[in-house]
């Protein structure tokens, strides 16, 4: 399963926003690919789907893609709708959450929760370009480095490595 959420930040020295729209894997909370622009709509959203799918080789006939989200409007687009539905769903399906019930998209709102605690708040952006590059060194930080308790003490990547190398992940079990 795969959870996508929408994040903002501000350029302070720009006196504007920038979006940051990040997909996580579910069980090995990778971010499997974002997107980070002054903007963020349905075709960005499709995009960033599509790069992800397409690096970790998904769809396949073995199993079934759940991406999850909230009804935001990117996710609700007749853009983004109608591309996954052209997938099937016996090979991805999208499932929005009730509204105001954000538990049922835990992983990307504690994502969420990390990169506003640890990366937007601390930091006072000049210009889009620096929180363009920052943005890419935190979430290359939050794959390569970060460890989480969930995982056993080791990081998103290490996880995704044993998972490639077929060993078992022995990954602690948290209720939703």
């Amino acid at each position: 399963m795969w959870q996508l959420d929408l994040k903002y930040g501000f350029v302070h020295g720009e006196n504007k926003f920038f979006f940051i729209l990040a997909i996580i894997d579910v069980h090995m909370r990778l971010i499997v690919n974002y997107h980070i622009g002054l903007s963020c709509n349905g075709r960005d959203l499709v995009f960033t789907l599509d790069k992800a799918l397409k690096d970790f080789g998904i769809p396949n006939n073995e199993t079934q893609l759940i991406i999850r989200s909230d009804n935001g409007t990117q996710m609700t687009s007749h853009v983004f709708t109608e591309h996954v539905r052209d997938f099937g769903e016996d090979q991805v399906l999208h499932e929005l959450i009730p509204p105001a019930t954000p538990n049922k998209n835990a992983h990307i709102e504690a994502f969420n929760s990390i990169l506003e605690t640890e990366f937007i708040q601390p930091r006072y952006f000049m210009t889009y370009g620096q929180a363009y590059t920052e943005t890419v060194d935190f979430m290359n930080f939050y794959n390569l480095f970060r460890i989480h308790g969930s995982l056993n003490y080791r990081t998103p990547m290490e996880v995704y490595e044993s998972y490639q190398r077929g060993e078992a992940l022995n990954i602690r079990k948290i209720r939703i």
